[in-house]
């Protein structure tokens, strides 16, 4: 499917949740295949995205989150707005992160993740996880960077034991 218009071109080779465009808002979720969006002065909700997403965008925030670990690129451009990124702890993934006058905030650390500061300028680079490490590219000016851990993957705590089912026949008093 491809969309263009004057403040857009949006390219999804799969489309099985929804996808709205309003004025200043576009809104994509479940897509399992590629996605290539060029827009000007959209702000952007994409969830769950299933393959390479190429993300191209000015004047207008991105906000993407994922439920599983993705298994493919993601590059993100963007200018004069944020970019929030959200994945689950178990993702393993290699990142570079850049942002012009302004500043870049991540829940994830170790591996090889550092980041460093020069004169207002930000960059997040290395890698996290341990599995197949699929590529982050991310960068902006004059808008926060946000790497969030998603809270969906915490393991859920293991079950207590069921007791065994010992039942004890316990005899009924005698009268006298």
């Amino acid at each position: 499917m491809r969309y263009v218009s004057q403040r857009s071109d949006i390219t999804l080779s799969q489309l099985g949740g929804h996808l709205e465009m309003s004025s200043g808002n576009l809104e994509i979720s479940d897509a399992p295949g590629n996605l290539q969006l060029r827009t000007n002065r959209y702000d952007m909700d994409l969830e769950n995205l299933g393959g390479k997403a190429k993300i191209d965008n000015r004047d207008g925030s991105i906000e993407i989150r994922y439920s599983s670990p993705p298994k493919d690129d993601i590059e993100i451009t963007n200018t004069n707005a944020t970019i929030s990124l959200s994945l689950p702890g178990s993702s393993s993934f290699e990142i570079t992160a850049d942002c012009h006058s302004c500043d870049i905030d991540s829940d994830f650390s170790g591996g090889t993740l550092a980041k460093t500061n020069s004169g207002g300028d930000n960059h997040l680079s290395g890698k996290y996880g341990s599995g197949r490490a699929m590529r982050i590219n991310l960068k902006t000016s004059y808008g926060n960077i946000s790497l969030r851990r998603t809270s969906g993957d915490v393991p859920t705590p293991p079950r207590a034991p069921k007791a065994p089912n010992s039942s004890v026949a316990i005899p009924e008093s005698e009268e006298h």
